[in-house]
């Protein structure tokens, strides 16, 4: 995998400027940037979206283009989403935007970026959420939220906790009372397609062919007559 990162030190970008490229094959958190770009309250901007090629002519020579766009789609509430075709460590260069074209416009990460959710421990067994919560915000990760993790049905206690962070990337570490944890990724279960059979996506919004998992045929398993074994 490819990623682009606007934050080493030995070789900043100017504004505008594409950033460097990086190899970070061994990366599971890095994900295609999007950008939610929303009009600001201003009388210029009543156009906005009105005319969809001037505006996606707009966004290909701001620093969005020499970026790299890969799509660019409409949501409900009249806004921008603007995927990229690149992976990026850092989007403050592109979160500073406030004109595109004519208009004027605010930059944010959709809800979905804004956190990152990390695992740190163990902790002692009469560690509560709430006082780990605590903890954290005492750190200074005042929007930070802990859950213990469980470990199979049986909901076995293992130490440790999953933290959401109120930002797009993890520290490299937390202190909490003296001592320091490492934050490590954390790696939820993957979505498995009950339809398709595949990962990232729930069977009632697949539009795969589907596929049975008992014999692979072209069906799906409650319509397949053969038995397994």
């Amino acid at each position: 995998m490819k990623v682009y990162t606007s934050s080493e030190e030995d070789n900043p970008i100017t504004p505008g400027q594409r950033p460097r490229e990086i190899n970070t094959n061994n990366s599971t958190s890095m994900q295609p940037a999007v950008v939610l770009v929303q009009p600001v309250d201003d009388p210029t901007n009543k156009s906005f979206l009105s005319n969809e090629i001037k505006l996606a002519k707009a966004l290909a020579v701001s620093t969005f283009g020499n970026w790299g766009i890969g799509k660019i789609t409409k949501n409900l509430g009249r806004n921008l989403l603007v995927t990229m075709d690149r992976y990026y460590e850092d989007l403050s260069e592109l979160l500073k935007i406030t004109e595109i074209g004519p208009w004027k416009v605010k930059c944010q990460l959709p809800a979905s970026q804004s956190t990152s959710v990390g695992v740190i421990g163990p902790f002692g067994k009469d560690t509560s959420n709430e006082d780990l919560t605590e903890a954290l915000k005492e750190a200074g990760f005042n929007r930070a939220v802990a859950e213990e993790i469980f470990k199979g049905k049986e909901k076995m206690e293992t130490s440790v906790f999953k933290v959401i962070f109120d930002s797009n990337s993890l520290p490299p570490y937390v202190r909490i009372d003296y001592q320091q944890y490492r934050v490590n990724t954390y790696i939820g279960k993957p979505w498995l397609c009950y339809k398709c059979q595949q990962f990232g996506h729930s069977a009632t919004f697949c539009r795969s062919a589907p596929r049975c998992v008992v014999c692979s045929g072209p069906h799906t398993s409650n319509e397949c007559n053969k038995t397994t074994g």
